[in-house]
């Protein structure tokens, strides 16, 4: 079986987010993670580059798509949740640097054609639980 690539798996989610939408879909997630005050970074893929392009304060965040955790986001069918003892690029205390902020845990995930990076504290933890179960739950649908 050939592995797939990033585009191939954001189209993926597109067409399946597309076709969900016959439904009504009263809310998108990026209303959800403003709504909870989740701090979060929405990322467009650019097929050119292998890249993917996070807009931040300070500018563009571009990040290689075949970082090893958009690998693990590509290869399985769900989300990834990454904390500091798996963290082994290092990233998350990048973006604790960044926003001055300590954050336990980044949520990678897929929705509307776009890359989430969404930042969680540990107190918010039971935020992301109850977005993420229905997230799926949708997806099920």
């Amino acid at each position: 079986m050939e592995d797939k690539n990033f585009y191939q798996k954001l189209v993926e989610e597109t067409l399946r987010h597309q076709t969900t939408t016959k439904q009504l879909h009263f809310e998108s997630l990026e209303k959800k993670l403003k709504h909870f005050e989740l701090n979060y970074l929405k990322g467009t893929f650019i097929p050119q580059t292998g890249l993917i392009r996070f807009q931040t304060k300070l500018g563009p965040l571009d990040i290689p798509s075949n970082w090893s955790h958009f690998k693990q986001l590509i290869d399985s069918d769900s989300d990834q949740m990454i904390n500091l003892k798996e963290d082994e690029d290092h990233f998350l205390d990048i973006l604790q640097h960044y926003y001055a902020d300590n954050f336990s845990y980044i949520w990678l995930t897929l929705d509307e054609g776009s890359c989430y990076l969404v930042m969680i504290k540990k107190h918010q933890k039971e935020l992301w639980d109850h977005l993420r179960s229905e997230k799926h739950g949708q997806e099920a649908a």
